[in-house]
C-alpha cells in the first residue's frame, strides 16, 4: 500500500505568515482555488509518508491568472 501524499500550503506574503490554503493531495497536481485574480501567492509543499512529514521547499511564487 503507497500512503504518500504531499502537503501543500499557500499564502499571500513572501514570509509565509498570511496563510490562505492548505491542502494534503495524491496528484502530483492541483488547482488552488479562492484566489484573486493578479494576486500573486507563495507555494511551499513537503511528503508526507506513514505518519512522517519531510522538510518544507523552498517557497514558489505565482500570480494568479485564470
Amino acid at each position: 500500500m503507497n500512503d504518500s501524499a504531499y502537503q501543500v500550503q499557500w499564502f499571500s506574503d513572501a514570509g509565509l505568515t498570511q496563510q490562505v490554503g492548505d491542502m494534503t493531495v495524491t496528484a502530483s497536481e492541483l488547482t488552488a482555488t479562492g484566489l484573486t485574480l493578479g494576486q500573486q501567492y507563495w507555494f511551499r509543499i513537503r511528503a508526507t509518508r506513514a505518519g512522517q512529514q519531510g522538510p518544507w521547499s523552498d517557497p514558489a511564487t505565482r500570480v494568479a491568472n485564470i
